[in-house]
């Protein structure tokens, strides 16, 4: 995530670009989100957990079908070279905006139904807040000086390096507490990089073969970890299926209505011009 985020570009018309991705990721929300509370009636009494009412386990599920999977978005369009193009820098903006929502929003949820709730939200909206203006307004100008007076050549020595490497960690760190995902950390301090594409070149080669080989399996292997038996009864497996049947047509049909909104008309042409 560091990498992609260092690899992406700022496209002509960043506004329009931001509005577009806004708009993609409200649509690609709503209708998912409406969905799986329809459901929720039907997945309550087997997957609630003891003590859990109704409404904190229906709008739980129904951020969970919302949200976009954002490292492996990523991955994909950067394996099939799109995260240049607009449709590619669309898709990640609006899916960066939809999943740092979704975390505030169920942060929200904590708050609204557990106790001390409430400073958990305010810590994660202040925190976002200064993380944001610490990125932008002080590691920004800080590694562009020094990439300017120690690798001017593009390619990043180790000092450099070891500087970006306990940066992306520590930004990752600071996401993580603010209870928003390490990657979005990661990816956030890679888009306040310098935009110079020998530099890029230089991290993927020094960087992203690790990530693919080693972390990139760690990732699902967690994931995996949180995986019960249960997942795997008739009851679970009955209850996976009729999440498929919501979520996937939810998120194709909500983010294709998107395509025929005036913001998404640069994404348009590019498709027409494809």
């Amino acid at each position: 995530m560091f990498v992609i985020g260092a690899e992406l570009r700022a496209p002509e018309g960043a506004r329009a670009q931001v509005l577009a991705a806004t708009r993609v990721a409200a649509l690609s929300a709503l209708l998912p989100f409406g969905l799986a509370l329809a459901v929720a009636p039907l997945l309550h009494g087997p997957l609630a957990p003891k003590g859990v009412g109704f409404w904190s386990f229906a709008l739980y599920l129904a951020v969970a079908l919302s949200v976009t999977a954002f490292p492996v978005l990523a991955r994909i369009l950067k394996d099939r070279r799109l995260q240049q193009t607009p449709i590619g820098r669309l898709a990640l903006s609006a899916a960066a905006l939809l999943d740092v929502g979704a975390w505030i929003v169920l942060a929200l949820l904590v708050a609204l139904t557990g106790d001390g709730g409430w400073s958990s939200l305010t810590r994660t909206l202040t925190g976002l807040a200064l993380l944001l203006v610490l990125v932008y307004a002080l590691l920004r100008p800080l590694f562009a000086w020094l990439v300017r007076h120690h690798a001017n050549d593009g390619k990043a020595s180790g000092t450099v390096l070891a500087a970006m490497l306990v940066g992306v960690l520590a930004c990752a760190a600071a996401t993580e507490w603010l209870h928003l995902h390490a990657v979005f950390g990661a990816f956030l301090f890679g888009t306040c990089l310098p935009r110079d594409d020998r530099l890029t070149h230089s991290l993927v080669e020094r960087i992203e073969h690790l990530a693919l080989v080693l972390l990139m399996p760690l990732f699902f292997a967690l994931a995996g970890m949180g995986t019960t038996a249960d997942a795997f009864s008739a009851t679970g497996i009955g209850a996976f299926v009729l999440i498929l049947l919501v979520a996937v047509p939810g998120k194709l049909l909500g983010g294709g209505l998107a395509r025929s909104c005036p913001a998404t008309a640069p994404v348009t042409a590019w498709r027409s011009a494809r």
